[in-house]
């Protein structure tokens, strides 16, 4: 509904309607996860996107590890599907006719906007706090992590603590976000 305000958009079959909808959203969270955080950190002297963790520096030796935890994450996740709470949810995107370029379209809206969250989460509100916080800017970071939940269902605000804490300590401990995007996105998926 606030699309259509900003927009003015009304006059598109609601497959359409939903599909701008949720790009704008999309695109809506990739401003203010990583645009915002960028000016801020070049306005204050807070780093570089390095700094907070845009590197890809060992991340290959960490993938069997990673891997392992999104097996564990997959199956919480194929229990939770069966939920009517989850279903009510999930998917987000629920087109009447289904292609394949409005499928791809939105995958990738959606995949950039994890690797958004992903960076603003697990690094610029994990990396810059831990100057001054140390480890316990992961929990800084985990509980703005757990609001944005707050609306679905109780069980996954629940598992966004447990996740957040989880990412938060292994992107400070490898001062990379990228394992968290691959365990982010293929969850998405």
């Amino acid at each position: 509904d606030a699309f259509r305000r900003v927009t003015g958009i009304s006059a598109l079959s609601s497959d359409d309607a939903q599909l701008l909808a949720l790009l704008w959203w999309a695109g809506i969270s990739i401003v203010g996860y990583v645009a915002f955080p960028l000016v801020a950190m070049k306005l204050f002297g807070l780093g570089r996107p390095r700094d907070v963790g845009v590197t890809l520096s060992g991340l290959a030796s960490r993938l069997p590890a990673y891997s392992a935890l999104l097996l564990v994450t997959m199956a919480a996740i194929a229990i939770a599907a069966r939920s009517p709470s989850f279903q009510a949810v999930y998917p987000f995107y629920r087109p009447y006719e289904l292609t394949m370029w409005k499928v791809v379209l939105y995958e990738a809206a959606y995949g950039a906007q994890f690797v958004a969250l992903e960076f603003f989460f697990r690094g610029f509100l994990v990396h810059v706090p831990k100057r001054r916080f140390g480890a316990l800017a992961v929990l800084v970071m985990v509980v703005p992590y757990c609001m944005i939940h707050f609306g679905k269902p109780m069980a996954e605000t629940l598992a966004a603590a447990i996740a957040g804490v989880v990412l938060g300590t292994l992107a400070m401990k490898t001062r990379s976000i990228w394992s968290g995007v691959l365990i982010h996105v293929s969850v998405a998926i």
